[in-house]
């Protein structure tokens, strides 16, 4: 009764906490951001009783469009509407990780930290203020791991593995790698010799109702919905792009994964990368080898990434930017990325930390760092590796698809927590303070994990995706504005540059349908160009004066303050002459 009144008021805690940051990012604003407008088309087709998808979208999305329905019958259709329904799926998720947590034995307060590092994750936390697919798959991927592991520390007990196997159903009618969650859990399921009662009933309901879910979804995609214009996922093969995939996309996308993941878990490493030469010594020979080829190759592969394409750090396309966490389609923007020392650093940091993840991992697996016993079988008996084969099954997808956005690489962070948390909470010893210690193979003892400096890590983590989460609000907010505010005035949307997403809403359907239309200029962006060249941009919503170009002049002006600059910035109408 105690534990079951902690944890309803450690989750009370975590729905406060993440009201509070809600209320300060402020979600109400009835336009759409990024490629979301293209689910809020699909949202709005269905309430109209067209079952219609987008063409602009290649995902499932079918429960996701059902869920923004609901949340768009109280009021009518809005994008305010479906952006609460991912704050809803965003602290859904993290209550989900809390609870997962602890049904794997780890303690209250590092469930809690747990489920906070994920939540203000920054990809986690941004995508929680718009209408992508991501945080409504990860929401219902976190309630089945929740669910599969309940059923793996109960036997396999048949109730949880069929709500297990519901919310991966729900999981891949929002995104077709929730296919690979089922299958993470047959691979668990045949190497842990210690599963008991795994009948081919239960293997039904693992494998088989969800592959005969995603195959109905096919079915009804091919032949009854139709193909869309971005196609099923595998439709977008042929030789060319596999030999793309296995000889630049895969080693690049390694690459991305292992700085990401080190940038955004530093929480977790920290310690031991500020005492570096204590953790390294830690580790086995063959261990200190693979962590310093690690680090070298990944030094070598910024520097070549730097050189070759002047890239530093955010690898991969498109949420984090000086405007905030979010892609930035507009007019305007002259340095969208941080200074380059900063990003440097980061990378510097990002690359050893996911080094220290690699060791960590490979340690959990092999057992030399006396993590879960000696036996394959013994290890395998943990419910951790059920979240570590999810994690896995998740890299696989993503090691095979041709476009990877930032995005995309949520899935693995939950998966990579449990496993730094259960590195840490299966090497602990007591100290002479009686607080847990790393253990060292070699007998060098270590304090190589600190919940505190993890805890304020996690702290500074949230006020800068807090910050920078209002920052794209707010500013999209002012563009709005001033569309708004050109269209009071009798302008048509089809004489309004406002960005690639006032465009795709507005004309992405009609530029298909009428590809002959062409009122595009050589100086528009690329969105106008290349998609909706139906706009002949008299009127630009830009960042700052277009000085490039002679012809335009300024309107007028729209202010939004940024928490991140902590000034009140200027959205410009621009005019042609």
């Amino acid at each position: 009764m105690g534990d079951s009144l902690k944890g309803s008021y450690s989750i009370f805690l975590l729905l406060a906490v993440f009201a509070a940051a809600a209320v300060i990012v402020n979600p109400v604003g009835n336009f759409p951001l990024d490629d979301d407008f293209a689910y809020g088309r699909t949202v709005l087709n269905f309430l109209n009783g067209d079952f219609r998808i987008s063409g602009w979208i290649s995902a499932t999305v079918v429960f996701q469009t059902f869920v923004g329905v609901l949340f768009s019958l109280p009021f009518g259709f809005s994008f305010t509407a479906l952006r609460f329904s991912s704050v809803f799926m965003a602290f859904l998720g993290a209550a989900a990780a809390y609870m997962t947590l602890k049904e794997l034995k780890f303690g209250e307060k590092l469930s809690m930290l747990g489920a906070f590092a994920l939540l203000f994750n920054p990809l986690y936390f941004s995508k929680a203020f718009n209408f992508h697919s991501d945080i409504h798959f990860m929401a219902m991927m976190l309630l089945s791991v929740l669910f599969y592991v309940k059923a793996v520390n109960r036997n396999n007990s048949s109730v949880f593995l069929f709500l297990g196997s519901l919310f991966s159903v729900f999981a891949i009618l929002i995104r077709q790698n929730g296919l690979f969650i089922p299958a993470a859990v047959v691979a668990y399921l045949c190497l842990n010799r210690k599963a008991r009662r795994f009948s081919f009933s239960h293997f039904a309901v693992v494998a088989l109702v969800p592959l005969a879910a995603f195959m109905a979804y096919e079915y009804w995609f091919y032949f009854v919905h139709g193909v869309t214009e971005s196609g099923s996922l595998m439709s977008q093969y042929d030789v060319s792009h596999i030999m793309e995939l296995v000889f630049r996309l895969i080693p690049f996308r390694f690459f991305s994964i292992f700085a990401y993941l080190g940038l955004l878990l530093l929480p977790f490493t920290f310690i031991a990368i500020s005492r570096l030469d204590k953790f390294f010594l830690s580790l086995r020979p063959f261990d200190r080898k693979l962590f310093l080829l690690l680090v070298f190759a990944g030094i070598f592969s910024a520097v070549f990434l730097f050189v070759g394409y002047g890239k530093v750090l955010f690898y991969l396309p498109t949420t984090i930017h000086v405007t905030g966490l979010g892609p930035v389609y507009l007019q305007g923007l002259k340095n969208p990325v941080f200074p380059q020392p900063i990003l440097g650093m980061l990378a510097v940091l990002s690359i050893v930390s996911g080094a220290v993840i690699a060791i960590r991992a490979k340690s959990a697996l092999s057992g030399s760092m006396g993590g879960f016993g000696s036996s394959a079988s013994s290890k395998f008996a943990d419910a951790r590796f059920l979240v570590y084969f999810v994690g896995f099954f998740q890299l696989l997808f993503l090691m095979a698809v041709l476009a990877v956005f930032d995005r995309y690489l949520l899935p693995l962070f939950f998966p990579a927590i449990v496993l730094l948390l259960g590195m840490k909470d299966a090497e602990g010893v007591k100290g002479a303070n009686g607080v847990k210690d790393m253990k060292a193979v070699n007998g060098v003892n270590d304090r190589l994990f600190s919940f505190r400096s993890a805890a304020i890590l996690v702290v500074f983590m949230a006020l800068f995706s807090v910050a920078a989460t209002q920052d794209y609000l707010s500013w999209n907010r002012a563009r709005y504005a001033a569309i708004s505010g050109l269209s009071a005035q009798g302008i048509p949307p089809g004489k309004i540059d406002g960005g690639f997403e006032h465009g795709a809403w507005n004309f992405y359907e009609f530029s298909r349908a009428h590809p002959e239309i062409n009122n595009s200029k050589p100086y528009d962006p690329g969105w106008i160009r290349d998609y909706f060249p139906v706009i002949d941009s008299q009127y630009v919503v830009s960042f700052t004066p277009l000085s490039n170009l002679s012809n335009y002049s300024t309107l007028r002006e729209y202010s939004y303050f940024s928490m991140l600059t902590m000034r009140t910035q200027k959205m410009h109408v621009l005019k042609r002459a």
